[in-house]
């Protein structure tokens, strides 16, 4: 029951963004439309000439040569932005490095033991290029 109420939700929020012309949001600099999930992951396509139509409890997302499907209860956030790029760490692969750019990063659970990854469910702290913080893995 929930989920139907978030999945209406999400439905009147999308119904609204897309009733602001793209094209004017272009002109004003958002010239991304960005999906965040809940996992942490994010999508972006270009604002001008994206559509989205339902199917289900799902969005489909397309824009020219891009599309793809996203499941409307694993959308945390739908922005319009000036930039395309998403930040933070994409995956970290079994030797603790990150496969954005190689650098190592230290993973620990919240009792303070090291880790190699984050394959379990629970909180970690994650200290990569001098900066730590948590992550949720669900």
């Amino acid at each position: 029951m929930k989920t139907m109420k978030k999945v209406k939700r999400w439905i009147a929020a999308v119904v609204l963004a897309m009733a602001v012309p793209m094209a004017a949001l272009a002109d004003d600099g958002y010239d991304y439309l960005v999906f965040s999930l809940q996992d942490g992951t994010s999508q972006s396509v270009t604002a001008v000439g994206t559509s989205i139509t339902f199917s289900g409890t799902n969005a489909v997302v397309s824009n020219g040569s891009t599309k793809f499907t996203l499941s409307l209860a694993d959308l945390a956030s739908m922005f319009f932005s000036s930039d395309a790029s998403t930040t933070g760490i994409s995956t970290i692969d079994a030797d603790g490095t990150s496969a954005d750019n190689g650098e190592a990063t230290e993973i620990y659970t919240l009792n303070g033991v090291r880790v190699d990854d984050m394959s379990k469910r629970g909180v970690y702290i994650v200290k990569k290029n001098g900066k730590t913080f948590k992550q949720v893995v669900k």
